[in-house]
């Protein structure tokens, strides 16, 4: 991927203090990150200009090393949208941008294969139904369009869906392979490499899960 850390290089930020100065991906923040969290807040994980933290930026790295935000026309769903992420799509003049809640998104009105990207992270470990709403975003997604699907996931355990908000597990890839998907999963040292999450102020491990219409149909 290429990603431009503005002007500022990892060599500055290094001189500056490794240990706390971070650089915000989606709006060019540089300085110490806020602690997020209730029971056990994470340190230095959350952007004080926009509000993002590490999922959030980790995503829009991915949509940005795409050409999704250069083709001519673009069509966005955007499930319970992250306010920093929602204001800068939004902006993009080629992209027709649609937000939606937890409860419009089980059922939309979009025509079959019509939407280019949807966004929906950590939100199907909250919705009333996830294999219906997985089905409904298999059957408007476009034919070359992607569907970033990223939950909480622990990969040594099964999926517990008997409870709110699910708990999945190792499970869960092969739950949404089965509604129509192909599914990627990309870490942010696979997007960036090792250092440059660190300065993003993301978990290198940390993953989103990537899904395509199986066949492109």
């Amino acid at each position: 991927m290429n990603t431009k850390v503005d002007s500022i290089t990892t060599e500055n930020i290094r001189k500056k203090d490794t240990e706390s100065v971070r650089l915000c991906p989606v709006c060019n923040y540089l300085g110490k990150f806020e602690p997020f969290g209730v029971e056990r807040p994470r340190q230095n994980v959350r952007c004080p200009g926009c509000g993002s933290i590490e999922r959030a930026r980790l995503y829009y790295l991915y949509l940005l090393s795409t050409n999704y935000f250069s083709e001519e026309s673009c069509r966005v769903l955007h499930a319970v949208p992250e306010q920093c992420i929602r204001y800068k799509i939004n902006r993009v003049s080629n992209i027709e941008y649609h937000s939606h809640g937890l409860e419009e998104i089980e059922k939309t009105e979009y025509e079959n294969n019509s939407v280019d990207v949807i966004i929906a992270n950590h939100v199907l470990d909250r919705v009333r139904d996830d294999l219906t709403v997985l089905k409904e975003f298999n059957r408007v997604l476009s034919k070359d369009g992607i569907a970033l699907l990223s939950v909480y996931m622990k990969r040594d355990i099964e999926s517990d869906l008997g409870v709110m908000p699910r708990r999945y597990g190792k499970d869960y890839i092969e739950r949404v392979e089965k509604c129509g998907f192909d599914v990627e999963v990309i870490s942010a040292e696979d997007l960036c490499g090792t250092t440059i999450s660190y300065i993003y102020g993301i978990e290198p491990k940390e993953v989103i899960v990537v899904g395509r219409k199986k066949n492109g149909i």
